[in-house]
C-alpha cells in the first residue's frame, strides 16, 4: 500500500460534495469490523476533509478491469 493512503483512516458516503448543502456519513465499526452505524455531518471542517480524503483516493484509483486482470496474472 501507497503511505499516502495511510491516510484515508475512516469510511464515508459523501453526497452532494459538490452541491450548495454537502453533507457526509460518517461511518463507524467495532474492533470486529462490525458496523455500528453512521453519523451525519454537514460541518464545513467535516466536508472540507471528505473532499480531500476523496481526491487522494481517486489520485491512486485503479480500473476495476486493470484490477482483475492484475489478480488473474498473480
Amino acid at each position: 500500500m501507497h503511505p499516502e493512503l495511510a491516510a484515508l483512516d475512516r469510511d464515508f458516503w459523501l453526497f452532494d460534495a459538490d452541491g450548495p448543502q454537502p453533507f457526509a456519513a460518517l461511518m463507524s465499526y467495532d474492533q470486529a469490523g462490525n458496523y455500528l452505524g453512521s453519523e451525519i455531518t454537514a460541518a464545513s471542517e467535516v466536508i472540507g476533509h471528505c473532499r480531500a480524503r476523496r481526491r487522494l483516493a481517486e489520485r491512486f484509483a485503479v480500473p476495476l478491469d486493470s484490477y482483475l486482470a492484475h489478480l488473474r496474472a498473480a
